[in-house]
């Protein structure tokens, strides 16, 4: 697992983008968390699934059961 955090302007999807396609190529898989919608077209050009964030909520403290 990577986490890549940095100012606005900073050139973080430049870097990462590379980086994730490498990977993907190489049969691994990714996950991205973006604020705006930089990776889509890299999303949808790999074959992946892309949530736009305006629909879709994540709470990392909510609590999950195991049934």
């Amino acid at each position: 697992m990577a986490v890549c955090v940095a100012t606005s302007g900073a050139g973080k999807t430049g870097l990462i983008q590379p980086l994730i396609r490498s990977v993907l190529d190489s049969g691994g898989f990714a996950v991205v968390f973006d604020m705006g919608d930089g990776y889509k077209s890299l999303c949808e050009n790999m074959g992946g699934v892309y949530l736009d964030g305006e629909t879709l909520r994540f709470n990392p403290f909510c609590e999950h059961h195991r049934y």
